[in-house]
């Protein structure tokens, strides 16, 4: 047996309303006042006989009318029996909260889609209400929508919400649906509790679902009676773009941008005769032929748009006409902002002295690349860092900092992590007069945090005794393999191997990251970053474990340095680096359901059902399993039986008590005798 209702709340409250008929009797019998008087002796002879059955008769009316209270109050809570019988003992109330899957892989399908089959398995669900049952409808994507809440079902209101559901441009959420769907089941008051989750099961949700999201579905079970019901379509033939954004390049005036869109077959069959499209600012390019696509194969996509114009460019992505069924993932965008000039600062924190050039050197050379007279959209500017003028950071774009020794906090950090913070770029390089101790202090600590990680200590190549024996003959550092996904990390890997060797790094800054920063390149032979980069807010911070000139390594002389710098000024300038809200989850693309088998598996821990597609009796599946009949209506059937019952043995023992045969004097005092003795 179960309650609907909280038996504590409900239990005292009943106990304390049985409690009070029989605290007021005990009261009148202690408080009662006895007068002896002369006539009274004749009296109580004439009672005594009476008197003992008197007291069997209002104990008995005290214990009805306490059963009644009792009655109610067990009735409130709403007990339900593990039955499935329903009649005149109790009945059966269903509630159901039935979640569909609408993410956007729900839109697939040639003659009818995975939503409108759905929409069908629904429609067997509702075929098993009853009229009053409390009914939610719920659709699932990144969020959950509500179409109707605890609702009375009624068979052609909830007809005409289903028809109002509709597949959403987002991926599915397990984990968020799995929580949104527990306080919507508790809400429900129900003998039977049940919640369906309506889906097309795709494998990358269900085959290895989180553990966050498994211990959402191991507490929906306990709280419902769970069903997991996959559907499907014929077919899962689908040609999407997977990604599509700004790859390397100038994005200037007369600059060369690359963009890179990549196309991936997740169909079970080679597709031939594919195109794709680029538009920009809805001006229509000429299509590229794709060639053949193998199933599970991905095709990379160049363009180069003209982007001359200054101002916001709006590029889309988009594939020709296509014979698969989910059109939705067939194009993708990306915007980027084009500037007329983009003026730069740098901090020369070692100026020129003697025959040696100064610490910015190299570094505005690479970075004023192939740029001529007032043709130049890039301006460069050098300064002192003991001439800083932090108060004028905000007129410009970007700020490189060259071994600069140390910054006060008051006049240099603060208006640089406001700078970064309102979307300015800063770029640090390392050197000897780093002073790494106030570094720590003042740009990585409470007040400014800009710094992608802990600088830990100089480090010169032959001190780590591990690295110089893993090197050999070695007397520097190589750069290591580039790992990241990061625009800078690709263009190392664009380089040759034999040119990415010939980098040499004799020494650096040895860097702890933090958690939120992202290591984009790192040196070969030892356990530390090479460049890391890390978000302030609208800005973004960069971080170069060497120096900008030729002191630690032969970077600045490399030809990869000046298409880093070059890359770095797009790269912060643009810091969604070309994609924009909007574009679907690639996962959703790939259709490929888990098995009914699989899905019993990945479940079989849970008190869950799985119904598969080919199931035609799935209302009758439903009904076999549904148990639970409530009783309360029985209970207060009862309790008003036993109402009526007490009332006409109470009638019927007072006429008794009054009945005729008597004198005046003693009816009418036996008469205010019953009367008080009955009070309670």
């Amino acid at each position: 047996m179960s309650f609907l209702n909280s038996p504590a709340l409900w239990g005292i409250l009943g106990a304390i309303g049985v409690a009070v008929p029989i605290i007021i009797h005990l009261l009148h019998q202690r408080h009662r006042r006895r007068t002896d008087w002369a006539a009274m002796e004749l009296l109580r002879r004439a009672l005594v006989v009476r008197s003992g059955q008197v007291k069997l008769e209002d104990l008995l009316l005290l214990f009805l009318r306490c059963l009644v209270l009792a009655l109610v109050a067990f009735a409130l809570l709403r007990p339900t029996l593990d039955d499935q019988a329903e009649g005149f003992l109790g009945e059966q109330r269903v509630g159901m909260v039935i979640a569909i899957d609408a993410s956007f892989s729900m839109g697939h399908g040639k003659n009818d889609t995975r939503m409108e089959e759905a929409k069908l398995r629904v429609g067997d669900i509702l075929d098993t209400a009853k009229d009053g049952d409390p009914i939610t409808i719920v659709l699932m994507g990144e969020q959950t929508r509500t179409l109707l809440r605890g609702a009375n079902f009624d068979l052609d209101s909830c007809k005409e919400e289903l028809m109002k559901a509709e597949v959403f441009p987002e991926r599915f959420n397990l984990e968020r649906a799995t929580v949104e769907l527990s306080d919507l089941v508790d809400e429900l008051k129900a003998s039977v509790k049940e919640c369906y989750i309506v889906t097309d099961a795709q494998a990358t949700d269900w085959a290895n679902f989180s553990e966050e999201a498994a211990g959402g579905l191991e507490n929906l079970s306990q709280k419902a009676k769970l069903f997991i019901i996959p559907v499907e379509t014929e077919g899962r033939e689908n040609l999407a773009i997977t990604d599509f954004s700004y790859s390397s390049g100038s994005l200037g005036p007369g600059g060369l941008s690359r963009f890179t869109a990549e196309v991936r077959n997740f169909g079970l069959q080679t597709h031939e005769g594919g195109s794709i499209a680029l538009s920009v600012n809805d001006r229509n390019g000429t299509p590229k032929s794709l060639g053949p696509i193998k199933p599970g194969e991905s095709r990379l996509v160049d363009f180069y748009p003209d982007l001359d114009q200054s101002g916001d460019a709006n590029l889309t992505a988009r594939l020709g006409r296509q014979d698969d069924s989910l059109l939705i993932d067939n194009q993708r965008k990306a915007s980027v902002r084009i500037k007329d000039r983009i003026r730069i600062l740098c901090v020369d924190g070692e100026p020129f002295s003697g025959d040696a050039p100064s610490e910015t050197f190299w570094l505005k050379k690479a970075l004023e690349l192939n740029q001529f007279g007032d043709d130049a959209f890039i301006e460069v500017k050098v300064s002192d860092w003991e001439e800083l003028d932090a108060s004028s950071l905000e007129e410009y774009d970007l700020v490189f900092l060259a071994n600069v020794e140390e910054f006060d906090l008051d006049s240099a950090a603060r208006p640089l992590d406001s700078f970064v913070r309102k979307g300015g770029g800063l770029v640090v390089f390392g050197g000897d007069r780093l002073n790494l101790k106030k570094y720590n202090q003042v740009l990585h600590g409470s007040e400014v945090n800009l710094l992608p990680g802990e600088l830990v200590d100089f480090v010169a190549f032959g001190e780590n005794s591990e690295a110089q024996e893993e090197s050999g003959e070695e007397t520097s550092w190589s750069l290591a393999e580039p790992t990241s996904s990061h625009v800078l990390a690709g263009l190392a890997s664009s380089l040759p191997q034999d040119a990415r060797d010939t980098l040499r790094f004799g020494k650096t800054v040895q860097v702890r990251p933090d958690a939120n920063s992202t290591v984009i390149l790192s040196l070969a032979g030892i356990d530390t970053p090479l460049v890391l980069e890390k978000q302030v807010e609208l800005g973004s911070v960069l971080f170069f474990a060497t120096t900008a000139d030729r002191d630690w390594s032969n970077l600045v002389v490399h030809p990869l340095f000046p298409m880093l710098m070059q890359q770095t000024i797009t790269h912060l300038t643009n810091p969604s680096s070309g994609t924009v809200e909007g574009n679907l989850s690639p996962s959703e693309s790939n259709l490929e359901p888990i098995s009914a088998e699989s899905l019993e598996e990945a479940v079989a821990s849970m008190d869950a059902i799985v119904i598969p597609p080919e199931t035609s009796n799935l209302t009758g599946i439903v009904k076999d399993t549904r148990k639970g009949t409530e009783i309360s209506r029985t209970l207060l059937i009862l309790a008003l039986l036993i109402f009526i019952l007490q009332g006409f043995l109470a009638m019927t023992f007072t006429k008794r008590m009054t009945a005729t045969g008597d004198s005046d004097l003693q009816q009418s005092l036996r008469k205010h005798t019953v009367v008080a003795a009955r009070r309670t």
